[in-house]
């Protein structure tokens, strides 16, 4: 890490708040690498427009540690259906990867643990908000717009409260953008990348295609885009 001079962020969900403290502490030391450009996905950054799903409010409740262990693959797969969206619901297999993921180590049993990220939301918000408000450094809001966690509305209250907001609306992604339709998330990142100066935009690329990419198939996580991302020579690390 030493090595690392310069670098920007693409943050999704929980990593919004990871995005939002290195912001405030990008303002705190300048000794730091310098933080370029941070473009955010659907995420909570507000939590006061945080609209939770029945099961995180379970979580989050002295219940908690059953709930946990009560945590099935139907009931994730249900919850996933919902945040999804009605264009491009998640097909089984990103489903049955989902639940392998939080499989893995038993990570089931400690959900209301690591849910614990939503109440540290609301103790940082001042922090977090007022970096993103105050910032310097360009910011950009990439947001499915049927999310029903973080979605429209939470879109309209970053437009009240951040000045200038570069936002780019997906009107048919939910939650999960980045899988859903990476194409479209690509092509808007890499036109903000462009716009702060950081690197030109391929203007003969077909990422406006606005059909499901086979490459979205599965629970690719981030992989999805991430695979798009390594065929780009303007997003490839820079030291």
């Amino acid at each position: 890490m030493k090595s690392v001079k310069e670098y920007d962020v693409l943050a999704h969900d929980y990593g919004v708040s990871v995005a939002a403290e290195l912001i405030a502490r990008d303002s705190e030391n300048a000794a730091r690498p310098e933080l370029l450009i941070v473009a955010l996905l659907n995420g909570g950054l507000f939590p006061e427009m945080h609209r939770r799903i029945v099961l995180q409010s379970l979580l989050l409740s002295p219940l908690g540690p059953l709930v946990s262990r009560l945590t099935s693959k139907e009931r994730l797969s249900e919850n996933m259906r919902i945040v999804f969206g009605k264009y491009y619901p998640p097909d089984q297999e990103t489903l049955d990867g989902m639940w392998t993921l939080v499989k893995t180590n038993h990570g089931e049993r400690i959900m209301h643990k690591l849910i614990q990220y939503i109440l540290d939301r609301i103790k940082h918000r001042g922090r977090w908000v007022g970096a993103v408000q105050k910032t310097n450094v360009p910011v950009k809001l990439i947001a499915g717009m049927l999310d029903p966690i973080s979605g429209v509305h939470m879109v309209v209250h970053y437009r009240k409260l951040i000045p200038n907001a570069n936002v780019t609306e997906l009107p048919q992604a939910g939650h999960y953008p980045q899988i859903q339709v990476p194409g479209e998330v690509l092509k808007a990142y890499l036109e903000f990348r462009g716009e702060a100066g950081i690197a030109s935009i391929n203007r003969g690329s077909t990422l406006t295609d606005r059909r499901r990419p086979k490459i979205a198939r599965g629970f690719v996580g981030f992989r999805s885009l991430a695979a798009l991302l390594s065929r780009h020579p303007e997003t490839r690390e820079r030291t």
